[in-house]
């Protein structure tokens, strides 16, 4: 699998990951088990309060890097789309020329004058 096969299979494996229901519930059960925790931690453990605060905030990163990888795998696409379609034209390009040189051939030649 070349790189950019990876990037788009990775792409659409994040999308699907975004997509799927159970997946996507277990991030929200998550983020609001982490703020009731917060809630009931004692107010002298500041430090706990700050480790589940990162932990909150580390949900929409995550999130983000999903969507960073569904980004780039679109991407590529698009690019690997558009190389194809340039091949495409250059093919038919290169095809009408090889058309119109054999019909240039066989027009019969105009005498001289």
């Amino acid at each position: 699998m070349s790189d950019k096969q990876a990037i788009i299979a990775n792409g659409e494996a994040a999308k699907e990951l975004l997509r799927n229901t159970a997946f996507v519930l277990a991030l929200e059960d998550t983020q609001e088990a982490l703020k009731d925790a917060i809630v009931q931690t004692a107010p002298p453990d500041a430090q706990t309060r700050e480790l589940i605060y990162t932990m909150l905030r580390m949900l929409p990163v995550f999130r983000g890097a999903l969507q960073t990888r569904i980004n780039a795998g679109a991407i590529t696409a698009a690019e690997i789309a558009e190389m194809i379609a340039e091949h495409e034209r250059a093919a038919a390009r290169a095809a009408r020329q090889a058309s119109a040189d054999v019909r240039q051939k066989r027009a019969p030649k105009r005498p001289r004058r």
